[in-house]
Formats: C-alpha cells, structure tokens, sequence
C-alpha cells in the first residue's frame, strides 16, 4: 500500500489532504504540533489506514518509501505561527531517511515581508537536505467548508472582520476538495506546478455570488507574489459549481 504523510494535517487545506488520501486508498500519517488530533478528526471515522501523531515524534519503522507533503499553504493562509517552522524542520530532519519524495505546497502570496523571509529560508532548508525528489505545487486561493476568517470570502459569509486584511489571492479560486485531488494526482512530478482554475476570473465570479462589491481591495492589498515566472500551469477542473460551493460554505 502506498504511503502518504502530511504535515499541517489539522490545517484547513490539510486535512482535506488527509481525506483525499485515505479515498485514493493510501496509507496516511497525519501531522501536526498539537499532542491530539482534535474533535474533525471524528468525520474521518474508524478508518484504519490513518494515523495522527505530533511533529515532534519520531515516525514508527513500518513507515518507508512514503511520500512527504510539507503543508506551508495552511502555515501562512492562517497565519499559524504557533505552527513553527521550526517544527516542521525538525520533523524532516529526523525522518527524512523515510521519505521517497517530497512536495511542498505553498500559497502564491504572502501577507507580509516577514513571510517571504521565512519561505526563503526554509526553502534553503529544503535544498540543503539533498533529496533526490523534491517540487513545490504554487496553489491560490481555496474556497469551501471551513475557510479560515482570514480568508475575505470567510469574512464575508460570517459578516465579521469588515475592514480586516485578508490573504486571497485574485488570480484564482478553487474548491479546497478539488485542489486536494490535484496534489495527489500531481504531488509526485518533479516539476514545480502553479494551480489554477479552469474558469478564468474564478475568484472574482465566485466573490460576486456574495452579492458584494468586488471593488478593487483585493488587486490592491501589499500581497508579496511569490510565484516564479517559469512555473508548469495546472489546470484544476471543477466538480462543483461556484455556487454550489459557497453554499456548502455557508452551511454551518
């Protein structure tokens, strides 16, 4: 049975990751810095082929050959700083010898120069540990159940945090399942990939379904575009419509 781990597993994106595994019949390791999995963890069920365990720990000797997804998409959407970087690094640094290869999935922007300086060196962090099999999968903005408020989608849904900043990304928006599917049918190629919408100008199309004026706050925000200019596009295809998305996300 082919292996899965995923760091960032309790993350919005994360844990869809989880799911997509686990329906695609891989073994899954789920990761995170809290010692429990958490109450959502609850929607996964019995299913016997997943396991939680904190990034500190040590991965069990059954786990080899499994593919590595370092999850920094949730890290800087949500801002998660109690996440640590640091936990992350030293989660690859002890088990690194298990993995087959890795991909990291990152958003195409950052909030704040802090961020980038961050990214930067991680990114370092990641060359200097010598894997044979290393991408990166670019994803914009996800929209579906469980957004986080730091998502201007979220904020409006939710009617909190008018004036507050936000971390979409205009260029795109895809449903958080789809995205999932995405990553797990193209995690493995050794290109670096920016997904995007099959539907041009999602982001805004999907903003008008709220009924609310697009204006130009997103186009205008300090947004750090991270994206290299050479990136292979995806095209992720969607299952749901616009609508039928935002409704789900609606729904509490």
């Amino acid at each position: 049975m082919e292996k899965a781990i995923i760091t960032g597993a309790k993350g919005f994106f994360g844990f869809e990751l989880c799911l997509a595994m686990l329906e695609e019949g891989l073994e899954v390791l789920a990761a995170d810095t809290a010692n429990e999995a958490g109450e959502r963890w609850l929607e996964v069920g019995r299913n016997s082929n997943i396991t939680y365990q904190p990034l500190h720990q040590l991965i069990s000797e059954g786990i080899s050959k499994a593919s590595v997804y370092i999850n920094l998409y949730d890290y800087f959407t949500e801002r998660k700083r109690g996440e640590t970087l640091a936990a992350i690094t030293g989660f690859i640094e002890k088990n690194k010898k298990n993995f087959e290869d890795a991909t990291v999935l990152l958003p195409t922007v950052l909030s704040d120069r802090a961020g980038k300086n961050e990214l930067s060196d991680f990114l370092q962090f990641m060359e200097e540990q010598d894997m044979t099999n290393l991408s990166s999968i670019y994803i914009p903005t996800l929209i579906g159940p469980r957004q986080p408020e730091t998502f201007l989608f979220q904020q409006l849904i939710s009617k909190s945090n008018r004036d507050a900043e936000f971390v979409d990304d205009p260029r795109s928006a895809i449903y958080v399942k789809d995205a999932a599917q995405a990553v797990l049918h193209h995690g493995r190629n050794l290109n670096s990939l920016l997904f995007l919408s099959e539907e041009e100008d999602s982001w805004k199309k999907s903003l008008n379904l709220l009924k609310k004026a697009v204006q130009d706050r997103g186009e205008t925000l300090n947004h750090i575009d991270i994206v290299p200019d050479t990136l292979m596009h995806v095209s992720v295809k969607a299952t749901l419509s616009f609508e039928e998305v935002l409704e789900l996300q609606k729904s509490p």
